[in-house]
């Protein structure tokens, strides 16, 4: 590949370079949330940083990206703090469920801007095609000759407070939660409003669906309707009169709330703003988080101006066993969970149902009130 000889038409990429990256940055919130995930993170991060390196050292230090941009450091601690337990992540909108952060990522960033970001201490050996992969791990290779394999901690929370975001960690990485507010126009969204994950050990017991193979229907207003995962019924989010939540800004969580302590974290939210229900007068949801006890309470509690019927779901890949109408066990790869269902009114079925559109099937746990005009619904989920 030849340079292109006249020095100011070089010039002029990196102008548009220098200020179309800027859209790259805009993604994100002060507080470094990336609405997209993990796999999104690893890609769009990798490439940003190749971008900054090789103007780094074509202009001998003179193009930063990374200079006065106060984002930078918040976003390159975005994967250490939504790490929920033992380097398992939530897969929130269009998220592989398996993802996990690049380590070449995480050593450029710890080494560049001083910070001591977790990563793996075992080079590559590049066996890739992707010529990003093979910039980072040029850097990843560089940077372990270095003595910087700092140790990010564990700390009891993670609160992304602009983005609505919550992880909650018991501290002997036993037990952890991601609770997500937020609003309906995130990039990849999935109308999850209220969503949340849960780890026992190293496995989900309570999760999103994740990304689900793109066809041509993923990116068009049939978006929420063609697939039950992209919409809010794939998730363990409520189902009011029969419908979901909404997609837009305008449709979020409000009046967030929380109370921390070493010994518990309560985190609650208006949700009735979620959906276009003009029957719905409160649908109000709090996460009751106990590092004694091992135990995350989700308590829905809801207001109509009419008797109608109000239905709030489960989503696990684990394997379901129904005890009772107010008992389940969820168990996976040696890991088990107690479901326990308390309504004001004792008047509700379970319905359970398998959800096939992506590569793992998963199931939908529903717990459907008989119509009421107000009430409340606990799902009560302890480590066994």
């Amino acid at each position: 590949m030849e340079m292109i000889p006249d020095r100011l038409e070089r010039a002029k990429f990196v102008a548009i370079a220098e200020k179309y990256v800027q859209n790259y940055m805009e993604g994100f919130q002060d507080d470094g949330y990336c609405t997209e995930g993990i796999s999104y993170y690893n890609f769009g991060m990798a490439h940003y940083i190749v971008l900054r390196e090789k103007l780094y050292r074509d202009t001998q230090g003179k193009i930063d990206l990374f200079r006065n941009n106060p984002k930078v450091r918040s976003i390159a601690t975005f994967p250490q703090n939504i790490v929920i337990v033992n380097e398992v992540y939530p897969s929130i909108a269009d998220c592989n469920m398996a993802a996990k952060p690049k380590p070449g990522i995480l050593r450029y960033l710890g080494r560049e801007l001083g910070l001591p970001l977790p990563f793996s201490k075992t080079p590559s050996l590049g066996n890739t095609d992707n010529v990003t992969t093979v910039y980072l791990d040029v850097y990843q290779n560089y940077a372990a000759e270095m003595d910087d394999s700092g140790d990010a901690g564990n700390p009891l929370r993670s609160y992304f407070e602009q983005s609505g975001i919550l992880v909650v960690r018991d501290p002997k990485n036993r037990f952890g939660a991601a609770l997500k507010g937020g609003h309906n126009a995130e990039s990849h969204n999935h109308n999850d409003i209220g969503s949340y994950t849960i780890v026992s050990g190293k496995e989900k017991m309570v999760e999103d669906p994740g990304l689900i193979p793109y066809n041509i229907k993923s990116f068009t207003p049939e978006r929420y309707t063609a697939f039950k995962s992209l919409g809010s019924y794939g998730h363990n989010v409520p189902f009011i009169c029969g419908k979901t939540q909404s997609a837009g800004k305008n449709f979020m969580a409000t009046n967030l709330s929380c109370s921390f302590s070493d010994r518990r974290d309560l985190f609650g939210m208006e949700l009735s703003s979620a959906y276009e229900i003009p029957q719905l007068k409160e649908s109000a949801r709090e996460f009751d988080f106990d590092r004694k006890k091992l135990t995350l309470t989700v308590t829905d509690r809801f207001r109509f101006d009419s008797a109608q019927v109000f239905e709030t779901a489960v989503t696990t890949r684990a394997d379901v066993q129904v005890i009772d109408r107010k008992k389940i066990e969820l168990s996976r790869n040696g890991e088990s969970m107690t479901l326990t269902i308390h309504s004001s009114s004792n008047n509700y079925d379970i319905i359970t149902e398998e959800i096939t559109e992506g590569r793992t099937p998963y199931t939908r746990i529903a717990v459907r009130l008989r119509p009421e005009t107000a009430g409340t619904v606990t799902l009560k989920y302890k480590v066994r």
